[in-house]
């Protein structure tokens, strides 16, 4: 397994939102993989599943991630003090979001190209 993306917390009513929840393994890293699966997950929460907003919250210290959920697309809103819980003490985070009017689909029918399509070679 590379890694993991999940939709959590989804909330429908009045909110219609999630939190994104993701991992990828060490070996995995800086190679695009968790940048285009977050991507689809947006793609699905905003699409399918008509969510209006989708949200990710970021250890500050944690710039490999901070740097993904940038090139998400999802904006800084601010720090949530002491937010979770990790090895029994409550750390702050960085709080990340984008709605579904600010989503622009890179894999849609206007894109180009998909953001991990590889170039074509020519003969």
């Amino acid at each position: 397994m590379v890694g993991y993306v999940g939709l959590n917390g989804i909330r429908h009513g009045v909110l219609q939102g999630c939190e994104l929840g993701y991992w990828i393994g060490k070996q995995f890293t800086r190679k695009g993989y968790m940048t285009e699966a977050l991507l689809l997950a947006i793609r699905h929460a905003f699409g399918h599943m008509k969510l209006h907003r989708v949200e990710a919250n970021v250890q500050p210290g944690n710039t490999a991630s901070i740097g993904v959920v940038k090139k998400a697309g999802l904006r800084f809103e601010g720090i949530a003090l002491r937010f979770l819980q990790i090895d029994g003490k409550w750390c702050d985070h960085e709080r990340w979001a984008m709605t579904s009017e600010e989503w622009k689909d890179p894999f849609g029918p206007r894109a180009k190209t998909a953001p991990s399509a590889a170039p074509k070679r020519r003969a």
